[in-house]
Order: C-alpha cells, then structure tokens, then sequence
C-alpha cells in the first residue's frame, strides 16, 4: 500500500555525542514537508582499450534531511539558529518565554522520520543531524514559516515501529500578526525572511565510509524584505544619505523581525521577536508595474541579537 504524508511522525533529540542516537521526543510544530538524500560518490573505471567500463565502485557515505513546517514553540531557534542553552520563564501554568542564547559550535541531533503503516510500519532514524542552512519567513497572506536543512552521520532504517505523533492544537502566527522593525516600526511590509548558514560540514577518514566527525563552522546571517513605497528611505540605506553616496559607509542599523498572536501573556500567547545588531544593506531595488502596486525589495546582513519566543512548552518540558 502507498504511503501518504498524513501518516507521517517527526520528532527530534538533542544528542550529547555527536552521531551516538538517543531518544526523541520533541517537536517543532506543523511539519510541511521532509526531505531525504542518501547519496555516495559511486564511480565507474574505465581504462584503455574498451568504451564500457571495467568496473563500478561505491564511495563516500553523505546523507541530508530537510525539513519545512509552521513552528508553534521556539525550540527550532535553540535547535538550528542560536545553538546555546535557552533560558525560560514560566510566565504562568501555560505560557513560557524562553531567550535564545548564542554558542559558537551548533548541536546535533537524532532525528526520527517515520510513517505509521498499521501494522508493521516504516521507521528511518537520522543521527548526527546538524543544520548547515535555516530560513525563516513570514508573509501577509502565510504564516510564520521555517525551513532547515542540514547534516547526517548515519541512517538506521530497520526499525518497524512509528512513534506516537504529539497531539498539536496550537496555530502558528499569521502573517497578518507580523512586522518589522528598522529604527522604527515599517509599514506596508508584504514579507520579511531572516536565514542562517552554519556551514556545517562532515569529515570521511580512510577505513570507512561512514563519516568520522561533524559540525559548524562560521556563522552568516542575512535578512531580506518586500515593502510597499513609499519613502526613500531604502536606497539611502545602502547610498549613505538622501542627496547622494557618501565616502563613509553607512550607519549600522537594528533590525527586529516579529510576530505576534495577539494573545494575552498567560492566556496562550505565541509570539517571536528577533533582532539583529550591526546590520547593514547589501541592497535595495524597486519595481514599478503598470497595474500594481510599487514594491521596494531589500536586503542585508547582520548579526543575532536579543531574540525571545513566547510558546506553551513550559520550561520542564523544553
């Protein structure tokens, strides 16, 4: 029988030896879509004298997941942003603010991708998961969205058995409960994404095919926008000034990214601020169409700053 997505189950561990697979039991809200690639540097030897190959030959093991979902906790920002150890505060018997704090080495993770058949069922386990790339948007008309990909030591796919899916009831945050905040706050803004390169990588060593060692490596941040014109604001962010470039680079600016449920603190809010220190415009372009509104696009770099997430996971069951 075919397998649907709907009979699909994702949950995730934070693992303390890189590779070494532990249980998992955490989610990270409504799962979209996952992606698998095993894949190996397979060979074919050819030599003089004939066209077909002599002989074909297996090579590196490299393996990589992809996950896309609407997060409803901010665990994914500990998990494939930040990489510290987050703080929390109960704020009341449901409602939890947790902090994000910044490590320089991201941590890894065991990652359970299964699909409940029934009876027997189809159980994949990831280890080792380090996100290499994470991209988070928000759009007018969406919703809060999230989109990670990144590293694996090993998959053991002979498990028969689904572990039970968490029962969800929280919504992500709408598009139309976001903003953005540039030295004040911007209006008419159609979108914003922030994404992080960790540029995680793996290291294979002779004697096995199975790599020996993985993790981060330097940290990139950029953030991009579309907002409706009506100022110039953004060229001259990347101009230097109004009336012309400027010999000195621009100002650095401090750009927050949110969204909020609108929900009482302590009667179910769900709500993110990100911000971002040091940054600075790589670049602003505006298209202007016959029968449509003028749009401004930008984009930039920056640094990860104060961040706080606002969710129903309790400090004890972070």
């Amino acid at each position: 029988m075919a397998t649907r997505g709907i009979q699909s189950v994702l949950l995730l561990g934070k693992e303390s030896t890189w590779g070494t697979a532990v249980a998992t039991a955490k989610y990270l809200g409504l799962i979209q879509s996952i992606s698998t690639e095993v894949a190996q540097g397979s060979k074919e030897y050819h030599g003089i004298g004939q066209a077909k190959a002599a002989e074909t030959g297996g090579g590196l093991l490299n393996l990589r997941l992809t996950i896309d979902f609407m997060p409803t906790n901010g665990r994914f920002l500990e998990y494939f942003m930040f990489g510290g150890t987050t703080t929390h505060v109960d704020d009341s018997a449901t409602d939890c603010t947790h902090t994000l704090v910044y490590a320089n080495d991201m941590p890894s993770f065991t990652v359970h991708e299964a699909y409940e058949k029934g009876g027997t069922d189809l159980e994949n386990v990831w280890s080792g998961f380090i996100a290499d790339s994470c991209t988070l948007s928000m759009n007018v008309d969406g919703e809060l969205s999230c989109s990670v990909s990144g590293v694996c030591k090993d998959l053991d796919a002979s498990g028969t058995t689904a572990e039970s899916p968490p029962t969800q009831n929280e919504a992500p945050i709408k598009g139309f409960q976001g903003g953005l905040n540039i030295g004040g706050a911007v209006s008419l803004v159609q979108s914003w994404s922030l994404t992080t390169s960790r540029n995680a990588k793996v290291i294979h060593g002779m004697g096995d095919r199975v790599p020996a060692d993985g993790g981060s490596n330097i940290l990139n941040t950029s953030f991009s926008a579309k907002i409706g014109y009506n100022a110039n604001t953004w060229d001259a962010g990347v101009s230097g000034a109004a009336g012309g470039g400027t010999s000195a680079e621009p100002s650095d600016v401090t750009v927050t990214l949110s969204g909020d449920n609108g929900v009482a603190l302590g009667s179910g809010e769900r709500s993110i601020s990100l911000a971002l220190a040091n940054g600075q415009y790589s670049n602003s372009s505006r298209n202007s169409g016959l029968n449509d509104f003028v749009m401004n696009d930008i984009s930039g770099v920056g640094t990860l700053s104060t961040t706080t997430f606002v969710d129903q996971v309790l400090q004890a069951s972070w």
